[in-house]
């Protein structure tokens, strides 16, 4: 099958899904979440998952490189109102393509100027007037730009940040799991458009300070929806609008993290194979949501089919019918569909994928992959 043979992760998955009512934790209300038992020392079996069944179609969209862009590695992407903003980390730019793959526009001055960054840390757009908000990571600024990439101002931050997304009124939030010595926040907070503090949405305790492999935290669901994947103090999945936080999923996993190991960081995590565990690949549409968590031995992935309330569990190839053909795995979502990047060297690598592709070279940009659920 596609997955196992072009794409390098086995998934397994051993999730019980029960509907419950909790006190509130952390000062956000946990009432109606739905709980996940993530179990890694065996479980229960679901029936094996057909794509067709979460899935509806893909396309594959080529980023036409009639501009002279040549797009380097794709750190993040977003689809807003039928643009990719795209954030090509080894140009350190960020391109905007159409929805068929044309290049419009660009964001790429480096230096010291107002309209110019030293280094993007991360991005957003904001769907109601699809202003980009750029995050100079060395200078702690979000600069900010017009739809058609006209500079508008600068936003200074005092604190350090890891991710951070604009909400449907303007406001930002920020998050930073890891704890920083000194005044720095931690946690997620809201801020108006201009950077004042309004509230803190959720608290870490200092007593907690392991922090697992976040390469992103937020994702956004809707235009005023934002998904957040917590830390492993909790093992909650937020969402917050501009007036509202909830947790809307629980992981309950099986590994318990050793006091000691929660006293303090983790540099080096591969001395802890199978003592701790890790989230990533947290993905949410309006129908589908799904969340990779790992002990850094196996990989256990989570499927939650939201308008037929099912969920699957994949332990195995065998496990998971690929009757929808999927070259690659998913990097970002937006309400409709899972976005995958599959580079021109990675088809290359492939005769399949060079059949498929035939007018890919060396020199062409990546091709998106867009799988629409159901």
């Amino acid at each position: 099958m596609c997955i196992s043979k072009y794409h390098l992760v086995l998934l397994s998955i051993l999730p019980f899904l029960i509907s419950c009512k909790y006190e509130s934790s952390d000062g956000v209300s946990t009432n109606n979440s739905l709980v996940f038992d993530i179990t890694f020392d065996n479980g229960d079996k679901t029936s094996p998952l057909s794509l067709s069944q979460i899935f509806d179609s893909v396309s594959y969209i080529p980023l036409k490189n009639d501009s002279g862009i040549i797009i380097g590695g794709i750190k993040d992407i977003k689809f807003v109102h039928n643009r990719f903003y795209i954030w090509d980390n080894k140009a350190n730019a960020l391109y905007v393509f159409d929805n068929k793959g044309n290049y419009l526009q660009e964001i790429s001055h480096i230096g010291n100027a107002s309209n110019e960054h030293i280094l993007i840390g991360g991005f957003d757009v904001n769907p109601r007037n699809e202003e980009i908000s750029l995050f100079d990571s060395p200078s702690r600024k979000i600069k900010r730009f017009s739809k058609n990439g006209t500079f508008l101002d600068n936003l200074s931050l005092k604190d350090v940040i890891r991710d951070f997304a604009v909400l449907g009124n303007g406001d930002y939030v920020f998050y930073t799991p890891d704890y920083l010595k000194g005044k720095n926040r931690r946690g997620a907070w809201q801020t108006d458009s201009s950077g004042v503090f309004k509230k803190q949405l959720v608290s870490m305790s200092d007593d907690f300070l392991y922090g697992g492999l976040y390469p992103t935290c937020f994702c956004r669901i809707n235009d005023s929806t934002i998904g957040l994947k917590g830390g492993e103090d909790h093992d909650y999945i937020y969402h917050i609008t501009a007036d509202t936080i909830v947790v809307k999923y629980q992981l309950k996993v099986d590994i318990k993290i050793p006091d000691e190991i929660k006293k303090r960081a983790i540099l080096n995590f591969e001395n802890y194979k199978g003592k701790v565990y890790t989230k990533n690949d947290c993905f949410e549409t309006e129908k589908l949501m799904t969340i990779a968590v790992s002990n850094l031995k196996r990989r256990i992935l989570l499927f939650y089919h939201k308008t037929d309330s099912c969920h699957w569990l994949i332990q195995s190839e065998k496990d998971l019918v690929e009757d929808i053909k999927l070259h690659t795995w998913f990097q970002s979502s937006y309400n409709k569909a899972l976005i995958g990047v599959l580079d021109c060297s990675y088809i290359l690598s492939f005769p399949g994928l060079r059949e498929e592709f035939p007018d890919i070279d060396e020199s062409s940009n990546p091709i998106l992959m867009v799988v629409y659920t159901k």
